[in-house]
C-alpha cells in the first residue's frame, strides 16, 4: 500500500507513491486522505533530494515537479 511504501524509507517506493497519486489526481481527483498522502510523500522526496544534492528544499521541489511533468 501507499502507506507502507512511504514508511519504507526507500525513495524509489516513495516516488512511486507520488507518481501514482499524481496520475490518479489527473484521472479522477483525490480523496482527502490521498491528498494528505501525496503531500507527505512529496515532502519526504523533496527533503531527501535536497540533502542528496545539497540544494534548498524549494529547488528540490522544483526539480521534482519538472521531472514529473517532462
Amino acid at each position: 500500500t501507499n502507506i507502507e511504501r512511504c514508511k519504507s524509507g526507500n525513495l524509489l517506493e516513495v516516488s512511486k507513491v507520488v507518481k501514482g497519486l499524481i496520475g490518479r489526481e489527473a484521472m479522477r481527483g483525490l480523496s482527502t486522505g490521498e491528498r494528505k498522502m501525496l503531500h507527505a510523500a512529496r515532502q519526504i522526496l523533496a527533503s531527501e533530494v535536497g540533502l542528496a544534492q545539497s540544494i534548498s528544499y524549494q529547488e528540490a521541489e522544483d526539480r521534482i515537479e519538472r521531472a514529473l511533468h517532462s
